[in-house]
Protein backbone atom coordinates (compact mmCIF):
# COMPACT_ATOMS: atom_id res chain seq x y z
CA UNK A 1 0.00 0.00 0.00
CA UNK A 2 0.72 3.70 -0.74
CA UNK A 3 0.99 5.88 2.19
CA UNK A 4 0.21 9.90 0.93
CA UNK A 5 -1.45 12.82 2.46
CA UNK A 6 -4.35 14.55 0.73
CA UNK A 7 -3.50 17.88 -1.17
CA UNK A 8 -6.95 18.78 -2.34
CA UNK A 9 -9.98 16.65 -3.51
CA UNK A 10 -12.90 17.87 -6.47
CA UNK A 11 -15.67 16.07 -5.43
CA UNK A 12 -17.48 16.43 -8.76
CA UNK A 13 -14.67 14.22 -10.62
CA UNK A 14 -13.87 11.89 -8.20
CA UNK A 15 -10.25 13.44 -8.26
CA UNK A 16 -8.12 13.54 -5.36
CA UNK A 17 -4.30 15.14 -5.04
CA UNK A 18 -2.04 13.41 -3.34
CA UNK A 19 1.32 13.66 -2.19
CA UNK A 20 2.67 10.42 -1.70
CA UNK A 21 5.60 10.13 1.17
CA UNK A 22 9.06 10.03 -0.29
CA UNK A 23 8.37 11.13 -3.54
CA UNK A 24 8.42 14.94 -4.51
CA UNK A 25 5.89 14.59 -7.31
CA UNK A 26 2.01 14.92 -6.23
CA UNK A 27 -0.46 12.39 -8.11
CA UNK A 28 -4.03 12.83 -9.53
CA UNK A 29 -5.92 9.93 -8.90
CA UNK A 30 -9.86 9.15 -9.46
CA UNK A 31 -11.79 7.77 -6.68
CA UNK A 32 -15.24 6.24 -7.42
CA UNK A 33 -17.59 4.23 -4.70
CA UNK A 34 -16.73 3.83 -1.10
CA UNK A 35 -13.46 5.22 -2.17
CA UNK A 36 -14.86 8.39 -3.17
CA UNK A 37 -16.67 8.67 0.35
CA UNK A 38 -13.95 7.76 2.43
CA UNK A 39 -11.98 10.66 1.32
CA UNK A 40 -15.15 13.17 0.96
CA UNK A 41 -15.22 12.37 4.46
CA UNK A 42 -11.51 13.77 5.33
CA UNK A 43 -9.51 16.78 4.91
CA UNK A 44 -6.70 18.40 3.10
CA UNK A 45 -3.18 17.16 5.34
CA UNK A 46 -5.26 13.81 6.22
CA UNK A 47 -2.16 11.10 5.70
CA UNK A 48 -4.23 8.08 3.93
CA UNK A 49 -2.80 4.44 3.07
CA UNK A 50 -4.38 3.14 -0.67
CA UNK A 51 -3.48 0.97 -3.18
CA UNK A 52 -3.41 1.72 -7.60
CA UNK A 53 -5.30 0.21 -10.06
CA UNK A 54 -5.67 1.19 -13.69
CA UNK A 55 -8.91 0.74 -15.68
CA UNK A 56 -8.62 -0.63 -19.16
CA UNK A 57 -7.61 2.86 -20.82
CA UNK A 58 -4.77 3.47 -18.48
CA UNK A 59 -6.46 5.96 -16.12
CA UNK A 60 -5.21 5.83 -12.78
CA UNK A 61 -7.33 5.32 -9.78
CA UNK A 62 -6.80 5.05 -5.61
CA UNK A 63 -8.35 1.42 -4.36
CA UNK A 64 -8.80 0.15 -0.52
CA UNK A 65 -8.36 3.94 0.85
CA UNK A 66 -8.02 3.96 4.48
CA UNK A 67 -7.32 6.46 6.66
CA UNK A 68 -3.99 6.97 8.25
CA UNK A 69 -4.37 6.85 12.10
CA UNK A 70 -1.76 9.31 14.01
CA UNK A 71 -0.77 12.58 13.88
CA UNK A 72 -1.56 14.34 9.92
CA UNK A 73 1.59 16.37 8.77
CA UNK A 74 2.05 17.69 5.39
CA UNK A 75 5.22 16.26 2.96
CA UNK A 76 7.58 18.27 1.63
Amino acid sequence: MAIGVIKSFEVDHGLVIVKLDGRSPEVALHVSGSDKETVTSLTAGQKIRFDFARDRHGQMFAIDVIAQPGISRDIG
